[in-house]
């Protein structure tokens, strides 16, 4: 997976990297288990400062994203794995949440329920294809690992 940041955009630099961490666990790019960059290696590659990337993974590991351990490094997490309550618990109120602020912001915007819900269905669809092309094995073999800036 390759992971960008764009310096010049509005949207902090933790914020980048977290959307395309999530977005790549949740398109399958990235599976449980899987070892991320450490923090220095990503801050490096990128160019930005360390203790952005860090706030990232941390964030991310809050929200049950991934998970650290130390000198292990940074990991994918299974959200969906071994039926843990108390991560089912977290996850539904991090997407209650986000739903909440999404709703709010159609809201404002005038968008009606039926287009909210059109369009959470679509994003939804995009990102949660019932198949998978390629199995975890075959990904992990073909993955590109690249960094750009």
């Amino acid at each position: 997976m390759v992971i960008t940041v764009q310096l010049e955009s509005t949207t902090p630099l933790y914020q980048q990297l977290q959307t395309q961490i999530i977005a790549g666990i949740a398109r399958g790019d990235l599976i449980p288990g899987e070892q991320l960059p450490s923090v220095r290696v990503l801050a490096d590659q990128l160019g930005i400062n360390l203790h952005t990337v860090n706030k990232a993974y941390s964030m991310l590991q809050s929200e049950g994203y991934v998970v650290i351990r130390g000198r292990a490094g940074v990991r994918v997490a299974d959200p969906r794995g071994a039926g843990d309550a108390a991560r089912q618990r977290k996850a539904r109120e991090v997407i209650t949440q986000y739903l909440s602020r999404c709703a709010q912001e159609a809201s404002i915007w005038g968008i009606g329920r039926e287009e909210f819900l059109r369009q959470a269905t679509q994003t939804y669809d995009h990102f949660a294809a019932p198949e998978r092309k390629e199995s975890s094995e075959d990904k992990s073999d073909k993955e590109d690992k690249g960094v750009t800036r």
